[in-house]
């Protein structure tokens, strides 16, 4: 699959594969901007990161209960510590669970296990410790109830990890229309 050679063939079999509710994640080739790219396909979206080599930024991918994010970071400064929950406007789509009133986070730093912080619209608030991951005994999850937010646009920013930080939506009507935007 070449992403950039447009064909009508090309657009159908991608779209059929993005549209089916079964995939959860599709991995493919790119080529690769400066910057990473978040690109809308209907009820999903795309990813384009940019080049390891050159810009020394990399990504990761969490799947928290069908949860999907991609987490952007500096190998000079990696990132300890990724939001699984809630997902950053530009990752949202009609799929994207929106009204589960929690912020959850995978931390894989003992160090600030008990005294991570998550600032929410400018006020800071405790997140707490739940479990160890199954799967991981060094990774921990963390959480911190968010019950008292309005449905609506908020801002997240998870102190000491540059790169977790973004906007939100909260509550049951607050789902976005997908756009597709344009590679470069």
């Amino acid at each position: 699959y070449v992403p950039f050679v447009k064909s009508v063939s090309t657009d159908r079999f991608f779209s059929s594969i993005l549209q089916n509710r079964k995939v959860k994640m599709l991995v493919t080739g790119h080529n690769h901007g400066a910057k990473r790219m978040v690109m809308h396909h209907g009820d999903s979206f795309e990813i384009c990161a940019s080049d390891l080599r050159y810009n020394l930024k990399s990504g990761l991918v969490t799947n928290d209960n069908g949860n999907i994010v991609y987490h952007w970071f500096s190998i000079d400064k990696p990132t300890q510590s990724f939001v699984t929950f809630p997902s950053p406007i530009d990752q949202t789509t009609s799929r994207t669970e929106c009204s589960i009133q929690k912020v959850r986070v995978i931390t894989f730093s003992e160090e600030v296990l008990n005294n991570s912080m998550v600032e929410i619209d400018g006020r800071q608030y405790k997140l707490n410790p739940i479990r160890k991951l199954k799967q991981n005994e060094e990774a921990w999850l963390l959480e911190v109830d968010t019950s008292f937010l309005s449905n609506g646009k908020h801002r997240l920013k998870l102190i000491g990890e540059e790169e977790e930080e973004f906007e939100f939506l909260n509550g049951p009507s607050s789902k976005i229309d997908s756009t597709r935007e344009l590679l470069y």
